[in-house]
């Protein structure tokens, strides 16, 4: 059975232990904040690049989401 990623993740794996999910990502976003909390501001969406900080939750490990991006085998 080869079990991947199909959605928010598609393509991803951690380098170190093979785990699908769940990853800490940091990302990028437009945030509508007001004194009783935040919320994705109307219109945006959250983002991540190729050189932000990605930790595996299974085994810690800490590297960029490209590290976790699986080759394509050709």
């Amino acid at each position: 059975m080869n079990e991947e990623n199909t959605n928010c993740l598609e393509g991803m794996q951690c380098p170190e232990c093979k785990s699908l999910e769940p990853f800490a990502i940091g990302c990028h976003c437009m945030l509508e904040v007001t004194d009783d909390g935040t919320d994705i501001a109307e219109g945006y969406d959250i983002e991540w690049m190729p050189d932000d900080i990605c930790i595996c939750k299974a085994c810690g490990y800490v590297g960029k989401v490209k590290d976790y991006t699986i080759e394509e085998e050709v």
